[in-house]
C-alpha cells in the first residue's frame, strides 16, 4: 500500500507542478504536514479527490510510449482497498478477492481474484517501482 500511496503523491506533485486544472495554488513553501481538520485550500492535484485511476489518466495525456503510466495497476491497488482477503488455514497464503457492484438485477461479478503469495507480493512491488521511477524521472526534470 505505501508504494500505491507514493506513486499517488508523486503523479499529484507532477499535475500540480504542471498546473494541471482546476489548478487552485496553495501559498509557497506551505507545509501540508501542518493542515488540521477543518482547513481549506482551494482545489488542485494536491487536493482534489481524484482517485488514483484518474489521477493516473490525467498524467498519461502528458506522455505517450514509455513514458505512460500502467494504468492496470489500478485493479491491483482498489482490489486491496475494497476486496476481500482470507485463507483457508494459518499455514498457507491469503487470497484477495474483490467483487463488482451489483447490477440491476442483484447480480456481482468477480473483478479480481489472486493468490497473495510471495512471488504476488514481489511482482506487485516490482511493478509499482517501475512506474514510480518513471514518474520521478519526469517529476524531476519539470522546472518549477
Amino acid at each position: 500500500m505505501a508504494g500505491f500511496q507514493g506513486l499517488e503523491f508523486l503523479l499529484r506533485g507532477f499535475l500540480y507542478k504542471k498546473g494541471d486544472s482546476p489548478h487552485g495554488e496553495l501559498k509557497k513553501g506551505e507545509d501540508l504536514n501542518k493542515l488540521v481538520v477543518g482547513d481549506s485550500r482551494p482545489e488542485n492535484a494536491m487536493t482534489c479527490f481524484d482517485p488514483l485511476g484518474k489521477l493516473i489518466s490525467r498524467y498519461n495525456t502528458y506522455f505517450t510510449g514509455d513514458q505512460r503510466v500502467d494504468s492496470g495497476l489500478v485493479a491491483t491497488r482498489n482490489a486491496l482497498a475494497h476486496g476481500r482477503v482470507f485463507g483457508k488455514d494459518q499455514k498457507g497464503w491469503f487470497h484477495l478477492l474483490k467483487f463488482s457492484e451489483s447490477d440491476k438485477a442483484g447480480v456481482v461479478r468477480v473483478e479480481f481474484s489472486e493468490e497473495m503469495n510471495e512471488d504476488w507480493f514481489k511482482k506487485q512491488g516490482d511493478k509499482i517501482k517501475v512506474e514510480y521511477n518513471k514518474v520521478l524521472r519526469v517529476f524531476e526534470a519539470e522546472p518549477e
